[in-house]
């Protein structure tokens, strides 16, 4: 896809309950994986084990030690997808589409 400001909007949502340190750096993980879209400044896809497709870089628990990419692909992939929480998403897409998803919830604070 290429990115049209005009167009298109780009948004992260964490969940609330997460500290403030942790949504900072789940922030710039998504943030990183936006990254992803226009060329491959970040690592191919991961799957977990019952085959759940996750593009470029999740924020989840699991993943939060892992020292490498390949550490954290390995956890991913020998995890289930019930197992793998996510505590923040990024949304790129069609303007419309997006604000319809995110336009009612509160900014993180």
């Amino acid at each position: 896809m290429d990115f049209d400001a005009n167009t298109h909007r780009c948004t992260i949502l964490i969940d609330q309950q997460l500290p403030a340190g942790l949504a900072i750096n789940a922030a710039s993980i998504i943030g990183i994986s936006f990254g992803k879209l226009p060329g491959n400044l970040v690592g191919p896809n991961q799957q977990s084990q019952d085959g759940v497709d996750y593009p470029g870089v999740i924020y989840a628990p699991l993943a939060q030690s892992c020292k490498t990419y390949e550490e954290y692909g390995d956890r991913i992939a020998d995890a289930h997808s019930d197992q793998i929480e996510l505590v923040a998403i990024g949304l790129i897409g069609p303007k419309k589409k997006i604000t319809l998803l995110t336009g009612n919830l509160k900014p993180y604070r």
